[in-house]
């Protein structure tokens, strides 16, 4: 999601292996959590458990966020999942 710019990082070259990686700040994360949820987000803020999250998610046709067909795992778009939050 980082390298398609779908969610704002910083490379930074990890010391110890000379790779690089990416870092998000607080805020990065903040804008991430306003526009994105995951399974444990979703759960957290409803409490209800994952698996009948899942089952809600199904139920409803909402499907993870995949622009152009790109798999980002089970990530979805906080305005799509709005309506299973109330």
């Amino acid at each position: 999601m980082i390298e398609a710019g779908h969610v704002s990082a910083y490379r930074i070259i990890n010391p110890r292996t000379g790779r690089p990686q990416h870092r998000m700040t607080p805020q990065d994360m903040a804008a991430f959590h306003l526009r994105f949820m995951t399974l444990t987000t979703l759960s957290a803020e409803t409490g209800q458990h994952r698996n009948t999250l899942k089952g809600l998610l199904a139920a409803r046709r909402i499907s993870p966020f995949a622009p152009d067909g790109q798999d980002f795992g089970a990530v979805y778009l906080r305005a799509d999942v709005a309506a299973i939050m109330r």
